[in-house]
């Protein structure tokens, strides 16, 4: 016959069925799933190598080898009388709950004793890890936080404890300029939200204008034409430009040249250059090419008469006249004229007497040139020469604006009438040494003793 079984937290009962050698184990107390062992050895019954199998029922029916065998029957819950065992709250008196942990039935704890769940509490509220007075639902409210503890009671001012502040946008509000651009503020995130000390979260302007991290671009001034205007881009007053002109541009060369401002209505202008016309002799590049007075047609129509072989005959000059060419121009640039002037005896008195013989009738000839103003110098050279070699020149130089004069005294015979040459040639001196405006050529014829 086997030994009484030996149960710590468990009443065992064993007994003898109607099968030869079969026992039947039950028990009372504890609380499935239980383990049943089964040893030859008291003091091991226990071991894990003795275990025979599990159960959630109070009945196990075994039938063992040898004459003599000790069972064993645990429970997860080994505690003894007075306490009482449970799988849940319905084991227990209302006054308490099962703890999980020990599977024992607990006395419910006072406010502000530490809960994990709303069955620990003599509340019914398990709030925040506390026992609490109420169930504490409000925005920013917690029971961990105010006196006596477990009272319900708005969190600190600045702390979210329990993330239940959402994010907010921070349109409208701004972080000021840098340089030409102004940034609104960043949106706070929920993860950045706040309760306000009173059982709320801030508000969109707490939280936004405390706000320090500049969010996207909402303005940019143009950065030649515009500047921020003060006062704005801060608070929720937007950022604005001021249209401002650094200055005027130029561009288009001669007559075609234009100059507007660099800036209108805060973008950058253009600048476009005027028509160019056709060119005149006015000391303007008048079709803008970059060149002053450069057309063709201001050659005068004496051309070419750069060479003795070629000179240019003038308006024969007789006694007591003057002659004035004042259609010639000296262009372009390294444009030579040689004029020939017949100088003529025109009267047929022989005025010149020595010793009260009357044998000569002499011609006095002056050739003047004036340069027109801006050509510079030009080169005056003058000769007398009975043929087309021009003879030896003698030059002087004209500058620009002033008058320059040659003066041939020229002895005749009274029985004959006397013509006499002279050559003039005009050329470039000094810079610009050119000038499509006409030079002057006078020119006139005395008679006389001379």
């Amino acid at each position: 016959m086997a030994e009484p079984a030996h149960a710590e937290a468990v009443a065992l009962q064993v007994s003898k069925t109607a099968v030869p050698g079969e026992v039947r184990l039950s028990w009372t107390g504890g609380i499935p799933t239980y383990t049943v062992y089964r040893s030859a050895v008291p003091s091991a019954v226990a071991d894990p190598g003795n275990e025979v199998g599990t159960t959630s029922s109070l009945e196990w029916l075994d039938t063992p080898p040898g004459t003599v065998t000790f069972f064993d029957v645990a429970s997860p819950c080994t505690a003894g009388p007075p306490a009482v065992c449970c799988l849940n709250d319905g084991n227990c008196l209302t006054s308490e709950y099962c703890d999980g942990a020990t599977t024992v039935c607990t006395e419910k704890k006072d406010q502000g004793a530490s809960c994990v769940g709303s069955n620990e509490c003599d509340s019914s509220f398990c709030v925040d890890g506390v026992c609490c007075s109420s169930s504490c639902s409000g925005t920013c409210n917690a029971c961990d936080v105010a006196a006596p503890p477990g009272s319900c009671g708005p969190v600190p001012v600045g702390t979210d404890p329990d993330s239940e502040c959402p994010g907010v946008s921070c349109v409208g509000y701004y972080a000021g300029f840098v340089g030409d651009v102004c940034r609104r503020k960043a949106d706070v995130g929920a993860a950045e939200t706040t309760c306000n000390g009173a059982g709320a979260c801030r508000t969109t302007a707490d939280e936004c204008t405390a706000q320090t991290v500049a969010g996207p671009t909402t303005t940019t001034c143009n950065a030649l034409c515009q500047d921020p205007t003060p006062g704005t881009c801060v608070g929720t007053i937007p950022g604005s430009c001021t249209n401002v002109n650094p200055g005027n541009q130029t561009c288009g060369v001669g007559a075609c040249q234009n100059t507007v401002a660099r800036c209108v209505n805060g973008a950058p202008n253009s600048c476009t250059p005027l028509p160019p016309s056709t060119e005149t002799c006015n000391d303007i590049d008048d079709n803008c090419d970059g060149t002053v007075d450069n057309n063709a047609g201001f050659a005068d129509g004496f051309e070419s008469n750069n060479i003795c072989a070629a000179a240019r005959i003038l308006t024969a000059v007789g006694e007591g006249q003057t002659q004035t060419v004042n259609t010639v121009t000296l262009y372009p640039s390294g444009d030579i004229d040689i004029f020939r002037i017949n100088a003529n005896e025109t009267g047929s008195t022989c005025s010149c007497c020595d010793g009260g013989f009357c044998l000569d009738e002499d011609n006095r000839v002056s050739v003047s040139l004036t340069v027109p103003a801006g050509a510079g110098s030009y080169q005056f050279c003058a000769a007398t020469s009975a043929d087309a070699s021009c003879g030896s020149f003698t030059c002087q130089q004209v500058t620009a604006g002033s008058t320059a004069t040659w003066t041939y005294n020229l002895d005749g015979s009274c029985t004959t009438t006397d013509n006499h040459f002279i050559y003039v040639s005009i050329s470039g001196g000094t810079a610009p040494g050119f000038e499509c405006l006409p030079y002057t050529l006078s020119y006139s014829n005395v008679a006389g003793c001379f």
